[in-house]
Order: C-alpha cells, then sequence, then structure tokens
C-alpha cells in the first residue's frame, strides 16, 4: 500500500503535468514539515523544507519563506543553502531585504564564534 504522498508521487510519474496531483502533493508535504516541527522546531531541515513549500502555520502562528529560512539558520548558523534561500527571498521581496540582511549577518556571526 502506498502513503498518501507516494500516491500523489506515482500520479505525477503517470502524467507530469497534472497540476492537481503536483498541488496536492506540496500540500501534503507542507503538513508534515508542518507537524514535524510542531514536535520539534529545533529540526533544521523541515524548516528548510518548510520555507521551499512557501511557509505556513505551525501551531496557529504563520510563518513566512523568510522567517522558515531566518529559523533555519538560527539553528545551524553557517548553513549555506538557508542562507542562499534566505537571500533569495530578500531579493524577491525589498521589504524583506533588512530582515534577511540582519539574519544572515546574525548567522555569520555565530558560525564564527
Amino acid at each position: 500500500a502506498f502513503s498518501t504522498p507516494e500516491c500523489y508521487s506515482k500520479a505525477l510519474d503517470c502524467k507530469p503535468a497534472n497540476e492537481d496531483a503536483r498541488v496536492l502533493l506540496q500540500q501534503t508535504q507542507k503538513e508534515c514539515f508542518a507537524w514535524a516541527l510542531e514536535l520539534d522546531p529545533s529540526r533544521f531541515d523541515s524548516w528548510v523544507f518548510f520555507g521551499n513549500l512557501g511557509g505556513g502555520v505551525i501551531n496557529g502562528m504563520p510563518f513566512s519563506q523568510l522567517a522558515c529560512y531566518s529559523n533555519a539558520l538560527e539553528f545551524r548558523p553557517g548553513n549555506e543553502l538557508a542562507r542562499l534561500r534566505l537571500v533569495q527571498v530578500a531579493a524577491a521581496s525589498p521589504a524583506a531585504a533588512a530582515v534577511a540582511a540582519a539574519a544572515a549577518a546574525a548567522a555569520a556571526a555565530a558560525a564564527a564564534a
């Protein structure tokens, strides 16, 4: 038997243009990462993946992509992937650039310590 994410993944294997399956797979993945972060908010990898899926709500609190990558850097300050994603999101939103710069600077300082 397949899990729900495996079913959507198989549907995409059969018909890659199936946008419904793609959206449902992403939503299912997002729910899994949100649940993982509810159980353990220090999970670096879950913050990155949750951010990759656009962020969302965890324990009733909204987290933007920027917040997800900032949280990831809090737990692994020297991680290049999280830093790169943070910079990319900030570049797409000028209003978020200052927040991203401060988070990246704090992560770099923590990594150097």
